[in-house]
């Protein structure tokens, strides 16, 4: 940083910058500075701008998923979601332990339809 101070202080004589921005003897040249800072600027606007897509996809990327995860409930309503910034998602948090319980009726259900299938008096056909 010190550097481009004290290059700031010292003017050029005209032509040493190799630029045409009418840069003399009496003024200071600022050619190298203000193209480095050019070059700066369009790697961040480059940067920028995927960061911008990549928000885009990921945005896209959690609407699918809050579809299809809500698509699997009956009844999934505003319990399910929360707001992240202007948009609304589905909770991760809710979500697993919600569709935990889910399996676990499912599960015990089967299981009470084997037993009952299993039990003598279903065999004897009572």
């Amino acid at each position: 940083m010190s550097d481009i101070v004290e290059r700031l202080r010292v003017p050029l004589p005209s032509g040493m910058c190799g630029q045409s921005m009418g840069c003399n003897a009496a003024s200071i040249c600022l050619c190298s500075e203000i193209e480095d800072g050019r070059e700066i600027m369009r790697e961040a606007a480059d940067e920028i701008q995927s960061l911008r897509q990549r928000v885009e996809r990921l945005e896209k990327y959690a609407r699918d998923i809050s579809k299809a995860i809500t698509g699997l409930t009956i009844g999934a309503g505003s319990e399910w979601f929360k707001p992240v910034g202007d948009e609304y998602y589905v909770d991760p948090d809710f979500a697993a332990h919600r569709l935990g319980e889910m399996l676990a009726k499912g599960r015990d259900a089967r299981k009470q339809l084997a037993r009952a299938a299993l039990s003598p008096k279903v065999q004897e056909g009572e």
